[in-house]
């Protein structure tokens, strides 16, 4: 978290990008039937969740 809010926004945006194509290909992969870590599903939604959350915070200041 200490790492992500020294991020600037544009990094912060860059970085929910890739989670959400990360997301997205493990969702695929679990319906292929591949074996799937579905543990980083909830931690990718979770990071995009805080990400945005200090992006908020960062247009409310």
């Amino acid at each position: 978290m200490k790492a992500l809010r020294e991020q600037t926004v544009a990094d912060l945006e860059a970085r929910v990008i890739e989670n959400r194509k990360q997301l997205l290909d493990l969702r695929f992969q679990l319906k292929l039937g591949n074996k799937v870590k579905t543990h980083m599903i909830r931690k990718l939604k979770r990071e995009i969740q805080v990400i945005k959350t200090l992006l908020s915070e960062r247009v409310a200041s």
